[in-house]
């Protein structure tokens, strides 16, 4: 600490560091209050949205620091520089400096060394007086409290952050000792269900004698740990405990636990980064539980088997900090959510996931901007260094500012010849390394220019919008193409008039870009605009139109984007495919059974998926319709929406699609189990006749179906059905034996 304090370089990195801390301590506070409020607002909402808002927040957290160091903004001072000056033989602020020198470098005629003080001059009176005073005052011996606190709040911080980092690496190395002394896993139950869990996708599981619950480690490859008496489990268990481990490996949350555990070490002062810390542990947790439940578990299994893999869990250290199923300190809470009927448990959709990035955008930027500093020099240390200057030394320093300044003055009006270099001109005046960047690509008319190296320059001052609208006017088309790029990057809905104007503008690079930007903006007013946009005759503005109306998601371009589907260029085709997906994803139709007969299968499947939301039995026969459409996801999605609706009428054409041969396996068994969730006895027939059929798929979605629909004529064919080849056929016979009895 002591070769800290008397260090002057290092004095000054500690000041400058414990000012960022405390900027950042303070904005964190604020980022995760807004994120706390929020997720109280929205706590009858599903667990993923109010996770998604955490993560969210402590990102920002991360990226707060250096955004407030390069972004523009203003200062505020609150902490009075008194406090920070640490006591050395130089007591100089930045401030101070240009007075000190001025003072120090001042040519006074002198006399000989040997000249008595009563010959010297009056000026190196002052000066020697005020150097005496401070180095008497400033003296090491009488320092006080207020230039150290800078440098141990410092040192405090780093030995705090070192502790949270050193105790996680001890955690982490104490799994991956367990990883290392793991064995693969041997279970009559694995292939089965990790391929209905994953698909194509190999999990990576192994066995621990060490592990009580089952956990995730790993970022590239990871591994799922389970205890020692999982091989004993029975399949129901297993797909359970896969199904949770497996939404965890979709969510990317042992990549997002790296992030909170950044966060934790780095902010480890405020407390709410550990109150939100665990926040993210419980909403995450449930969030996989509305995973597994939403594929059908019942909850009241899924708690039961939750709790007896918890009963084995200690509070052991090493599961904290990682992904562990069943860590008994937040069972209760998620036992609660799991059997909580009236929970909603869906997933975000992508205007939700906007909405959450928006919130956490509009409270990071304008934080961001505001900068927490020491103020200025006391008033009265100030003006004791300016008397100590000399008048003829002011006055000749204030001459040469004013003549600076009118020769700036003078060549910035040579110079705006052209609205580009106005704009350039303006965008200097307002300031900041972006717009300095800009202004240089604008004045050269050099469209690399507007970018530093391969990344691109963040623009988001919107004073700039009005000098680059004015640039717009230029004869050169490169300038045009630069202001209209650098709007688009600002996202202010002021440019959106010019922008569509140049949809229309000579150069075809102009267009491309105009049409860009305004899918920057993410508006809906030049949608019309853009529409027409695609018919331009080069391929490059259609492309740039298709993608930007992908960008604003209008279902109004859903007829314009079709017809792009047979665009003359390839990329066009593509993007416009890429575009539609996007609108109806995003898109909640009114009326679904008018989108049945659109010409893009996209449409009609995202129209049938909503029938099926809905439940309405108005749209059996249009999904009946469906059932035989040319594209297989749309005939897919409309027998999941008749299973979904639940009515009789849709019986019959399910047991057709059910029985047809040529049709694909994937959409036979989906109207199998839309057989099964309509339950109705008249299904039964058809589903026993099923039960024999040659392919063991078949055979296992109908031993399904027939434990929902319940009759006792199944008892005796699934009771053979115990028997049969396929570990699949069996399972889900005894699980509809044991509905039926």
């Amino acid at each position: 600490m002591q070769f800290l304090m008397g260090n002057v370089a290092l004095q000054s990195i500690a000041q400058t560091a414990s000012l960022i801390l405390l900027d950042a301590i303070v904005k964190g506070a604020l980022i995760l209050l807004a994120a706390w409020i929020a997720t109280f607002f929205l706590r009858k909402s599903s667990s993923s949205i109010r996770h998604r808002i955490w993560i969210l927040a402590f990102a920002s957290l991360l990226i707060l620091p250096a955004l407030s160091t390069i972004a523009p903004g203003w200062d505020v001072p609150l902490i009075d520089a008194s406090l920070l000056s640490q006591p050395t033989q130089s007591h100089t602020t930045h401030d101070e400096a240009p007075f000190q020198s001025r003072i120090n470098s001042e040519k006074v005629p002198s006399q000989p060394s040997a000249e008595t003080p009563s010959h010297r001059s009056p000026i190196n009176k002052s000066v020697e007086m005020v150097g005496t005073s401070e180095s008497q005052q400033l003296s090491p011996a009488k320092s006080d409290w207020k230039g150290q606190w800078p440098a141990a709040l410092f040192l405090i911080w780093i030995a705090g952050a070192a502790f949270v980092a050193i105790r996680l690496f001890v955690r982490l190395a104490g799994v991956r000792w367990m990883v290392k002394r793991s064995r693969p896993v041997k279970s009559l139950h694995l292939d089965r269900v990790a391929g209905l869990i994953n698909g194509e996708q190999k999990l990576n599981i192994r066995i621990s004698e060490k592990v009580p619950v089952p956990l995730i480690w790993g970022i590239f490859r990871p591994i799922i740990l389970l205890p020692a008496d999982a091989e004993n489990w029975h399949a129901e268990r297993w797909e359970m405990v896969l199904r949770h481990e497996s939404a965890h490996l979709w969510r990317r949350d042992h990549l997002t636990l790296i992030l909170v555990h950044v966060a934790s070490a780095l902010y480890w002062m405020n407390p709410l980064v550990w109150f939100a810390a665990r926040r993210i542990e419980v909403e995450r947790e449930q969030s996989c539980d509305d995973i597994v439940l939403q594929t059908g578990t019942r909850a009241s299994e899924y708690a039961r088997e939750l709790l007896a893999i918890a009963s084995r869990a200690s509070q052991s250290s090493h599961l904290r900090g990682h992904l562990a199923m069943a860590r008994t300190a937040i069972i209760e809470g998620r036992l609660r959510a799991i059997l909580d009927p009236e929970r909603k448990r869906g997933d975000m959709t992508l205007m939700t996931r906007l909405l959450i990035f928006a919130f956490i955008i509009s409270i990071s930027l304008p934080l961001a901007a505001v900068r927490i500093r020491a103020n200025s020099v006391p008033s009265k240390e100030r003006a004791t260094q300016t008397a100590a200057l000399p008048d003829s030394t002011a006055t000749g320093e204030l001459e040469a500012e004013e003549d600076a300044e009118s020769a700036l003055q003078q060549e910035t009006t040579q110079q705006a010849a052209s609205p580009g270099l106005e704009a350039a001109q303006a965008l200097e005046a307002i300031g900041g390394r972006e717009l300095h960047a800009l202004a240089e690509a604008l004045r050269n008319r050099d469209w690399g220019a507007r970018r530093y190296g391969d990344s691109p320059v963040d623009i988001s001052d919107v004073r700039a919008v009005k000098p680059l609208i004015n640039a717009l006017r230029d004869d050169d088309p490169v300038v045009r193409r630069i202001a209209a790029w650098a709007l688009g990057e600002i996202r202010s809905p002021r440019a959106i008039e010019s922008l569509r104007q140049h949809l229309s503008d000579s150069d075809a690079d102009v267009r491309a870009q105009a049409a860009q930007s305004l899918g920057d903006i993410e508006d809906k007013q030049p949608v019309e605009d853009l529409m027409l946009a695609l018919k331009d005759p080069y391929p490059q503005v259609r492309l740039k139109a298709a993608h930007a109306l992908g960008d604003i998601r209008d279902r109004r371009s859903l007829p314009a984007l079709t017809t792009a589907l047979e665009d003359p260029d390839e990329n066009v085709r593509d993007k416009a495919r890429w575009a539609i997906k996007e609108i109806v994803e995003d898109s909640t139709f009114d009326s679904s059974m008018d989108y049945v007969n659109h010409t893009s299968s996209l449409v009609r499947e995202r129209a049938a998926h909503e029938m099926g939301d809905r439940k309405d039995p108005e749209a059996v026969p249009s999904l009946i319709n469906l059932l035989w459409d040319d594209a297989p996801n749309v005939r897919n999605k409309a027998a999941w929406a008749l299973g979904e609706i639940r009515s009789p009428r849709a019986i019959a054409p399910l047991t057709r699609k059910a029985f047809e041969e040529g049709e694909e396996i994937a959409i036979r068994r989906q109207a199998i189990r839309g057989l099964g969730e309509i339950g109705d006895p008249a299904a039964g027939p058809a589903l026993l006749e099923l039960l024999k059929s040659k392919d063991w798929r078949l055979r296992s979605q109908a031993a399904d179906a027939l434990g929902d629909v319940g009759i006792k004529e199944a008892i005796d064919p699934l009771t053979r059905a115990l028997d049969d080849e396929s570990e699949s056929v069996r399972e889900n016979a005894r699980k509809a034996l044991r509905k039926i009895r």
